[in-house]
This record gives structure tokens, C-alpha cells and sequence, in this order.
């Protein structure tokens, strides 16, 4: 049996406090609190506003705690601003730059890192959880004006007189050289004091590389580093590491065999195009299914929401994709791209988008979801074209089930297996956030025949058993 670091947290309102125990006897589909309550993590925002000097984070944290979501991510080591735009004020770096536009590997922005503390501890506050990506991919690939032509590693933007890696770095010859010795050194560097400055806040995972080309020798690596930097300040709780598993059809290195690795991150789909393919249900299935319970997984990058105006078409999809993640037992963070360039992300945020995420926490928080994991044996009907459905359960307990497509005619039936009981029987409406009137009872054991209201886009069926006093 594996064994698996924990996260700890009292419930959204509360400060957050983690701390690690062996999983032993039991599914890993969550992560949990030090009560064994599970915790799911629900994402939704910018990933790189940290950079942006005088961001009111604050009140973006607001906005999200209202709306039930908990969950972003940031990348401090980067290529994605010009020089010019750091050496003016607009946006900061991890390190000291001087007036050549050259930054110093030995010498950080304390500034930055600041400014980092103050984010995290209003995140942990209001109960959000800060994914920090330690190194980037994306930020090593050739491009005409970003990305590794403005990476700090570059032998063009610093002092240090390193690294001269080509046109690009994202390869086992570049950034990805355990070999390097000098390399080495600058990167412990940077990972050293982002430990430094970042252990104490109990709401971070670590994330080792967003989309990296690295293999597991790398990646294991700086798990091993990271555990014993933040073994030098605590050893009563564990650092909360993630891995991203990239691509997702087929992972250099998938990172479940790492037991220290506490959470698999898939991407899929990150073209602002691909919503319909994206966020299919059956491909989303597909995604965790392989590696259910084996430890919790997030879908934390799929469709980028497209810049300007977005259509009630997107809206439905990126509603798909949080309850259709729920439902195949893993957690959903869905990036907004477009924020990244807005100075002030809490007044730009899709408000309707917004609402489909309360809608979908307070739904979540009032059912004992941790118990529950995907059973979709337990529906028997045959899916048809115009329906698909996804089960989240506790059998003889409460089930979950998301269903999409459309009832217009009211001629959709479902069949479901229960345990012998009784049971509540209610259909929720993900787009209004409330349940419909009708609501009955059902007993018995086996399979039970239910008739589908009619709806469009998606409805969710909820059962739970009504215990006899």
C-alpha cells in the first residue's frame, strides 16, 4: 500500500493548518484535513499576478472565497515579460536587476518575496490554496520575444555570465541537466529560498515543473530537495508537493510511482479551441480513471477561457468540466488566461462563471463527499446519444450523479442500483444553483427505474438514504 502526505485544513472561513499521516487502509482521492475531513480543491483565476507590482490580491481572494473557490497557482521563475516592463516598476522579478536589465542568480528581490508572504497569508486566511509551479517549461521553449529569449537563466539577462542554452532550454543538455553542477547551483538557490520564504504558509503546494519535457531522475530530484529543505524548519508536518503529468496521453514520467509526490496535476486541451473536446465528460473520465484512488488528481489546466467576451457557450462548457471532474473523483482548477493581463483581476472576472462555482461549492459542501468515490456499475441504463452520466457514491448511502445532454421530449429514464433502504431522491440545476420542487422517496433494494425532468446542457440527480429514528 502506498503511503501518502497529507494536507490539513480547517474548513474555507478558517486559517488553514497541515500536518501528514500514512494513508493506509483507504482510497486517495482527497486530500485531508487532520480531522480525516477531505478537502477538495476547486480553482479558478490568473497564474501570474504576483509579478504585478501593487496587485490587490486581497480583494480577489474575497471574491473567490464568496464564490467557494479555493485553489490557484503561480510561477515566480519565468520568461514572460520584457525587460523594459520590469526595469520600469510595472512588473517585479524574483531577483535584483540592475540598470543594464540584467539580473543577479545570487541576489533576490526581497521586495517579491514580500509581497509573496502577504499573498499567502490572505490566501490561508480566507482558506485558498497557492500551487506555486517551482520551474516552468514554457518559460525554456524558443519564442520571438518571450519565454527563455527573457528567462533570468539566459545568458543574455544576467550577470552570472550563464547559461548559453541556444534558442532554447527545455531539454536534458539545457535546464534539465543534473550534470551541470554550475546550473545546479543557481537552481538550489532559487528553490532554497523559495522554501525559506514559503514554509510557514500551510496553504502551499509545491508543484515541481508546470508542462516540463523532464524525466523522473529530474523530477525526483527536487522532490528529495525540497522534503529535506523543509525538514531544516519543521519535521511536525510534511511539505504538500504535485506533480504535473505531461502530456497526458502519454506522461515522460507520470510521477504515481513517487510516493512523496502528493497530488498528479493533468493538462489537456489548453487551446482556447478546444472547449467542446476539453471538457467532454468521457474524455474527462478517461483522464482519471486510470489512476483512480491511487492518490488525489487535478484537471488544473484545460481550455484557456478565450480573451474578451466570453460566450454562454464557454460558460456551459467550463460548468461541465467542474462537475464532470467532481463526479470521476478528482479536482478541477480552470485557468482564465486573459486575467493574466489585467492589472486588477478582481473586477474582470466572469461573474456568471462565478456563480456556476458557488452553485457547485455549496452543493459540494453539503454532501459527505469524502466517502464517496466514482461507481458507475451502479447505472445500468443503456447511455443513449442525446445522455451521457457520471456517478460519485457511497453506496447504501448518498449517490451523485451528473448528467449531460437534454430531455426536451421527457422521455430520458435512468436505471440505478441501490442497497436495501430508503431514500431521498432530488434533481439539483447547476444553472440556477437551486433544486427543482419535485422530490420523492424511494425503497427497496436493486434496481430502481427513474424518469429524468426534462432539462438542457446538464442536471445533476442526488440520493440519500433516509435513516429511520
Amino acid at each position: 500500500m502506498i503511503n501518502l502526505r497529507h494536507l490539513v485544513a480547517i474548513p474555507l472561513t478558517f486559517m488553514l493548518v497541515l500536518s501528514a499521516f500514512a494513508l493506509k487502509t483507504e482510497a486517495a482521492y482527497y486530500l485531508k484535513d487532520n480531522k480525516n475531513n477531505p478537502i477538495y480543491l476547486a480553482g479558478y483565476g490568473p497564474y501570474k499576478h504576483i509579478f504585478t507590482v501593487e496587485w490587490d490580491y486581497a480583494s480577489f481572494h474575497t471574491k473567490l472565497q464568496e464564490h467557494y473557490i479555493n485553489f490557484y497557482r503561480l510561477w515566480p521563475l519565468h520568461g514572460f515579460y520584457k525587460d523594459g516592463e520590469v526595469i520600469s516598476g510595472k512588473f517585479q522579478l524574483i531577483y535584483n536587476i540592475n540598470k543594464e536589465e540584467k539580473c543577479d542568480l545570487t541576489s533576490f528581490n526581497q521586495s517579491w518575496w514580500d509581497d509573496l508572504k502577504f499573498l499567502l497569508a490572505d490566501a490561508n486566511k480566507k482558506g485558498i490554496y497557492v500551487q506555486i509551479s517551482l520551474f516552468d517549461d514554457c518559460s525554456l521553449e524558443a519564442h520571438s520575444q518571450f519565454r527563455w529569449r527573457q528567462h533570468p537563466f539566459n545568458k543574455r539577462n544576467n550577470v552570472n555570465g550563464v547559461f548559453d542554452f541556444g534558442l532554447s532550454a527545455d531539454n536534458e543538455q539545457g535546464f534539465y541537466n543534473l550534470n551541470n553542477s554550475l546550473l545546479l547551483y543557481y537552481q538550489e538557490l532559487y528553490v532554497r529560498k523559495l522554501i525559506d520564504e514559503t514554509w510557514p504558509y500551510k496553504n502551499v503546494v509545491y508543484e515541481i515543473i508546470n508542462e516540463g519535457d523532464a524525466k523522473g531522475e529530474w523530477i525526483n530530484y527536487w522532490v528529495d530537495f525540497i522534503d529535506k529543505e523543509f525538514d531544516k524548519y519543521t519535521t511536525e508536518r510534511e511539505p504538500i508537493i504535485s506533480h504535473n503529468a505531461f502530456p497526458f496521453y502519454e506522461p515522460i514520467y507520470s510521477g504515481f510511482d513517487n510516493p512523496d509526490i502528493d497530488m498528479i496535476n493533468w493538462h489537456a486541451y489548453a487551446g482556447s479551441g478546444k472547449w467542446k473536446e476539453g471538457t467532454d465528460p468521457e474524455f474527462i473520465e478517461s483522464l482519471f480513471k486510470a489512476h483512480y484512488g491511487i492518490r488525489p488528481q487535478c484537471y488544473d489546466e484545460g481550455p484557456n477561457l478565450p480573451e474578451g467576451k466570453i460566450t454562454d457557450e464557454i460558460r456551459a462548457y467550463a460548468r461541465r468540466e467542474m462537475w464532470s471532474c467532481f463526479v470521476n473523483g478528482g479536482y478541477v482548477d480552470i485557468k482564465d488566461a486573459h486575467l493574466d493581463r489585467r492589472i486588477d483581476p478582481a473586477n474582470y472576472v466572469d461573474e456568471v462563471l462565478l456563480d456556476y462555482f458557488k452553485y457547485f461549492g455549496e452543493f459540494r459542501e453539503s454532501i459527505n463527499f469524502g466517502n464517496m468515490i466514482p461507481h458507475d456499475e451502479l447505472i445500468t441504463s443503456p447511455l443513449s446519444g442525446k445522455i451521457h452520466w457520471d456517478m460519485l457514491a457511497n453506496p447504501g448511502n448518498d449517490y451523485v450523479v451528473y448528467v449531460t445532454g437534454n430531455n426536451v421530449d421527457d422521455e430520458a429514464e435512468i436505471d440505478i442500483i441501490l442497497e436495501k433502504g430508503s431514500y431521498k431522491v432530488k434533481w439539483f440545476n447547476p444553472k440556477t444553483g437551486k433544486f427543482f420542487p419535485a422530490k420523492y422517496r424511494v425503497s427497496g433494494e436493486g434496481k430502481k427505474l427513474l424518469q429524468l425532468p426534462k432539462f438542457t446542457e446538464d442536471i445533476v440527480l442526488y440520493i440519500t438514504r433516509i435513516n429511520s429514528s
